[in-house]
């Protein structure tokens, strides 16, 4: 029997018998699928088990969703396939629609199908599935971690965003590439502009007299372009976080840095500092609010990629920052975002706790 694949708003037609729709993947014992009809739960729909239903009959528009069963959201690296199919008594190839490489991480529900009568068939349309790039590791959690403060997978379009990120390439940042806490950083911006950038450009550019810009293959392996012609630049004193360039109504500028740039200002300009957190207190009375704080060990500690990996408090706290600085200051997810924040002495304790 013939396997249709739903992707990108795609439909396919199936005979108006009982539908079974599974999901199968990472989570699938701790996912449940739900129908609604009208916004309210269809009461036709049959749930054997975690992870599958069943339709008996579609008389009016369903829509099918997947939540998790235990936690708030889906957890990290949550990557699901759904099949609907006509599941007869003996038949081993039944005739199906399959949705594949959803992924579901950091979000707390994803309609996936709407499933509609069609004379004697049932019309199946996928529900708008994102297939996202592959990402560093780092970078894939920043891209959760957002997708959990805002609730949606993605910004809507009336808020979408570039990112044009700036790195900081005075002799002070040097170490830190080594270390590899710029990288870090990137990651983290990166992660970020999969759920704020739709399809506005995300570039990276090293802060040098003129526009150094960096380039990769895909945005996620910006972070490692970065670190390398970084690497191969050589010493110099000095940093102009704004550059030469000029700055596009549709694109916010993301400074990486080791201190408070002077000439720092303008809307929709993202800071994130690598810092200790002792340097942390010093420089935050004169740094912007909404500054991303990322930190750097102390005394041979923990390096900054694995505090970030390790410490969900301290990636929510630079990414919700981040989320700030960039999303229009009239948007309905500003108020997503509000309280996420740590007290800088709390936060600071809790770093040096962990050390």
């Amino acid at each position: 029997m013939p396997t249709y694949v739903l992707e990108g708003g795609s439909s396919a037609l199936l005979p108006a018998k009982p539908l079974t729709l599974r999901i199968q993947g990472a989570g699938q014992g701790e996912v449940r699928l739900e129908a609604l009809r009208n916004g309210a739960p269809d009461p036709h729909a049959i749930t054997p088990m975690t992870g599958m239903l069943v339709l008996p009959r579609v008389t009016e528009p369903v829509e099918v969703r997947v939540v998790p069963v235990r936690d708030s959201t889906f957890p990290s690296g949550t990557v699901v396939a759904l099949s609907a199919a006509i599941e007869l008594h003996g038949d081993l190839d039944p005739e199906r629609a399959v949705m594949q490489g959803i992924d579901l991480s950091g979000l707390a529900r994803r309609e996936l199908l709407r499933v509609e009568s069609a004379g004697d068939q049932v019309k199946l349309t996928a529900m708008g599935v994102i297939v996202d790039l592959p990402l560093p590791p780092l970078a894939a959690r920043a891209r959760d971690v957002a997708r959990e403060l805002l609730g949606v997978e993605r910004v809507p379009a009336a808020d979408a965003i570039g990112l044009r990120m700036r790195v900081d390439a005075s002799a002070s940042m040097r170490p830190l590439v080594t270390e590899g806490a710029v990288g870090a950083a990137l990651e983290v911006l990166v992660g970020v502009s999969r759920v704020t950038s739709h399809d506005h450009p995300v570039s990276a550019e090293l802060g040098t007299e003129r526009a150094s810009v960096v380039t990769a293959d895909s945005v996620g392996d910006l972070p490692r372009a970065v670190h390398e012609a970084l690497g191969q630049l050589p010493l110099r004193t000095g940093f102009r976080s704004r550059g030469s360039g000029t700055q596009g109504a549709q694109t916010a500028l993301c400074v990486v840095s080791d201190g408070v740039p002077a000439d720092l200002g303008g809307d929709r300009t993202a800071l994130v500092v690598l810092a200790t957190p002792s340097a942390e207190a010093v420089l935050a009375p004169r740094a912007p609010r909404t500054t991303a704080w990322l930190p750097l060990p102390e005394w041979g500690a923990t390096s900054t990629y694995q505090q970030l990996m390790e410490s969900e408090g301290v990636l929510r706290r630079a990414v919700a920052a981040v989320l700030q600085s960039v999303l229009p200051p009239d948007s309905a997810l500003q108020e997503q975002l509000a309280g996420v924040g740590v007290p800088l002495d709390v936060e600071a304790t809790q770093i040096r706790a962990s050390y």
